[in-house]
């Protein structure tokens, strides 16, 4: 009886043990592919699709959605992402040099004063200078460095201007409903995806598409500063060290028989300057909420008489009215309408935006400020 009560024990303690191990090799496999090239990734509790080393949408709505879901996040937690899943978009590769620079900057700079200017620096033989992964990206063309008047350095992402850096690879690439889009800093071309052969072909090309051409443009003043434009926005100056930009921008293109392109984009992001160097830091984090409100409407031929469509979309990410919320330096996204719209009739007007009022709201480190658009 003492016998059989013996291996009884040893049967379990063994089965539990086979248990164990394949519960382990089970978990391995699985997190194993879904880290594999061509998997399925997941943004928050979105499933996303690696293809050729691109992201996958198979709609705007998802790609848009995921912008929304990497804007939530902090640099630390779209690295961990990207460390997770073995994916870097732009925003990411540029929140490793931003951490890159935070390391360099607090051992190069040790026992300094950050108020410092840089001729201050030059003669205390401490130049301004950069992490090795700045230097890497600078130098591939990727960032682009701007000296300010105050003579600080300054840097931002050179092969894009659009929120789509949060999602597109390094090279600008990104798949939406079987089409691949490159965003560069010329503009977009796009095309029904082939194959990885496609890369390289459009990475050629590098200029903007026959369907971005001819756009029409309108830019949106702030209460503070003049307008700008997406490769440089106009910056309002919190203090001599901290400052911040809300960028609102609406593009429609030149109408066509039955499709135009149109691109709704609010950008907002924030810098302290440090050593010399402005940049975004977690010690400044001013951008409380963007809140907004409009209409939009294109028109159309039909019996020689001219009509209207008005707020059709009825499952459109971002749509009026939006409200992006939570502490961040840093916050982007597509308003609706964005992207390609097929009318039914001849389009006989480009889309346009009436009726806007997007507010932003800044707890900034000396006040806090507004930021209101019209139109």
């Amino acid at each position: 009886m003492k016998k059989t009560a013996v291996t009884i024990k040893q049967f379990l303690i063994l089965f539990i043990a086979c248990s164990f191990i394949y519960s382990c090799d089970k978990e391995s496999i699985e997190d194993t592919e879904t880290k594999s090239v061509d998997s399925t990734f997941k943004i928050k509790e979105q499933r996303v699709k690696v293809r050729d080393g691109m992201l996958e949408f198979i709609s705007f709505e998802e790609f848009y959605y995921a912008i929304n879901s990497f804007s939530d996040m902090n640099e630390e937690q779209r690295i961990q992402w990207g460390e997770k899943y073995g994916f870097e978009t732009q925003q990411i590769i540029m929140d490793k040099i931003s951490i890159a620079e935070d390391g360099f900057d607090e051992e190069y700079y040790a026992g300094i004063d950050e108020n410092a200017s840089p001729n201050e620096l030059e003669s205390l033989n401490r130049p301004v200078a950069f992490s090795n992964l700045y230097s890497q990206y600078l130098d591939k063309g990727f960032i682009k460095q701007t000296i300010e008047e105050d003579g600080a350095y300054s840097y931002s992402l050179r092969v894009n201007y659009e929120p789509s850096a949060f999602v597109c690879n390094e090279q600008g690439f990104v798949i939406i409903e079987g089409s691949i889009y490159h965003y560069t800093q010329y503009g977009l071309n796009s095309k029904t995806y082939e194959g990885p052969n496609d890369i390289a072909l459009m990475s050629s090309k590098q200029q903007k598409s026959s369907s971005k051409m001819g756009l029409n443009d309108f830019y949106i003043d702030n209460i503070f500063s003049p307008q700008g434009t997406p490769g440089s926005k106009t910056w309002y100056y919190d203090s001599p060290k901290h400052r911040f930009y809300h960028f609102v921008w609406f593009r429609s293109s030149e109408l066509t028989t039955h499709k135009m392109q149109s691109t709704f984009i609010s950008l907002s992001k924030a810098e302290r300057k440090r050593w010399g160097k402005w940049k975004t830091r977690n010690s400044y984090m001013p951008i409380s909420n963007i809140t907004g409100n409009w209409n939009y409407a294109w028109d159309y031929w039909l019996g020689g008489n001219t009509y209207s469509y008005s707020n059709v979309f009825s499952t459109c990410t971002n749509s009026s009215p939006v409200y992006w919320g939570g502490t961040s330096n840093h916050r982007g996204g597509y308003l609706c309408p964005s992207g390609e719209i097929t009318s039914p009739h001849q389009i006989a007007d480009p889309m346009r935006i009436y009726g806007m009022h997007i507010q932003g709201n800044f707890n900034g480190e000396t006040d806090n400020y507004q930021t209101n658009y019209y139109h």
